[in-house]
């Protein structure tokens, strides 16, 4: 039997949100206790972000300790999210509140305007003292044998780095994402080489540290000097219970994307392009082609879609809840991934791309070739990297060929090949790890 033991698990994102992070670490906490680990998690407050769909909290309830932003910080973030607040209204709200409440305010505006989920400062830290009393008390009231975090943001780190200080806990460190070295927010000069040698002082008390593939490991390895183990994003299984469709857009060919879009990184211009060449090319009717878009920018897509004549083809739908998401993940023909065609965004998954394996639907996916994703989908044979309009056409006519042949584009065989990117898969080597700096913990101890 196996003798189950505690961590405590920092993040700032966890169910109900419905963020990427937020379903990393939540899946993460559903199996960890399968292997002998017992999931408490110090998280954010549960009604910050209206979301279009909640998570479920897949982990006993009493295991979930949540920390607010604090004080009048709490009030407006919430104000400001659902749009419910005019400006007049917040004014007056500050002018009423104590020194305090308003340095506060001050403190929260400015870090939630200026900064993000990767760079220091970031959005979370009015969440730091907050979570660091909530925390001190957890640990203070029962025994954890590892702490575990996950970045993005940084503060939740640093939560984890003065816990584990303070009460002396081996601690694990988890990057979805790199903080100095991200390829997407760059600082220049002194301000970067400030904020590397601050994250290596943060940094400097994980005894490893996880992240979600090989070329983010080497570089965490080469600024820090400590063990890195790769823990890839994933799908969980039982999401995915419902029987695959043989054909739900009869006469229709159904591309789709649920994901945001970032002009000039994640950029589908070259989709559009190739949807207008098959048409103008009499390879498809224009009535049988839809291009499908979930929760992105509706003017900027609009502003796309007409400069490439594919305005009629093209269905934008709000953001919609996770299995939602699923399910029409599985109803299409073809799923879009859209990645930076930048160098430094070879080594970075997307965690969407892991649902759509779950799918089983062909992926067409846009960024440079020989980066991690363009080896999963070979890996997998689930899909293709494209990087010219050409190849786009191809793999549409591609799988345009295999609907009409087979009724259907889903993937047959992919179990043994996608077993790897499971959540419960993934929950096994976090436990593994864990398992390693605890004995090495003990070990340094006698």
């Amino acid at each position: 039997m196996i003798k189950t033991v505690n961590v405590l698990m920092v993040s700032y994102y966890f169910p109900p949100y419905n963020f990427i992070g937020a379903l990393r670490i939540g899946k993460l906490a559903k199996y960890l206790s399968q292997f002998g680990w017992e999931p408490w998690v110090l998280t954010l407050q549960d009604d910050i972000f209206p979301s279009a769909g909640r998570l479920e909290v897949e982990i006993p309830p009493d295991r979930v300790f949540r920390a607010d932003l604090g004080g009048i910080a709490t009030h407006i973030a919430k104000k400001r999210t659902l749009n419910r607040e005019s400006e007049r209204g917040q004014a007056s709200i500050i002018a009423t509140s104590s020194l305090r409440e308003r340095f506060r305010h001050s403190l929260w505006t400015f870090v939630s305007a200026q900064f993000l989920d990767t760079r220091f400062p970031d959005r979370a830290l009015p969440w730091f003292l907050p979570a660091l009393v909530k925390g001190g008390a957890l640990l203070k009231a029962q025994k954890f044998d590892a702490i575990f975090s996950s970045h993005g943001p940084p503060s939740s780190h640093l939560v984890a780095s003065s816990l584990s200080k303070r009460f002396d806990v081996p601690w694990l460190a988890d990057f979805r994402d790199l903080w100095s070295q991200n390829h997407i927010q760059i600082r220049k000069g002194v301000f970067q080489i400030m904020e590397a040698w601050f994250e290596r002082k943060v940094m400097g008390r994980a005894m490893a540290m996880t992240t979600v593939s090989l070329p983010l490991a080497q570089q965490l390895q080469s600024l820090h000097g400590k063990k890195v183990f790769i823990i890839p994003n994933g799908f969980d299984e039982m999401d995915y219970n419902e029987e695959q469709p043989v054909s739900r857009q009869e006469g229709r060919f159904v591309i789709t994307y649920t994901g945001k879009i970032y002009p000039g990184k994640r950029d589908p211009s070259i989709i559009f392009e190739a949807v207008r060449r098959l048409i103008d090319q009499k390879g498809i009717n224009g009535e049988q082609i839809e291009l499908h878009f979930y929760g992105s920018n509706e003017l900027l897509l609009r502003e796309m879609a007409v400069k490439y004549g594919v305005n009629a083809n093209l269905k934008i739908f709000p953001m919609i809840p996770h299995k939602e998401s699923i399910r029409r993940q599985i109803q299409a023909d073809v799923l879009l991934l859209l990645e930076w065609a930048e160098p430094s965004a070879k080594g970075v998954y997307t965690g969407k791309i892991f649902e759509y394996l779950g799918a089983r639907r062909p992926i067409i996916a846009t960024g440079l070739k020989g980066g991690v994703i363009d080896d999963l989908l070979r890996e997998t044979r689930s899909g293709a990297l494209v990087e010219d309009v050409n190849e786009v056409v191809a793999e549409i006519n591609k799988w345009r060929r295999v609907k009409k042949e087979k009724g259907t584009t889903w993937l047959h065989g992919q179990d043994e090949r996608i077993q790897h990117y499971t959540r419960r898969h993934q929950a096994q080597q976090l436990a593994n790890v864990l398992n390693i700096i605890s004995m090495s913990k003990i070990a340094h101890n006698i």
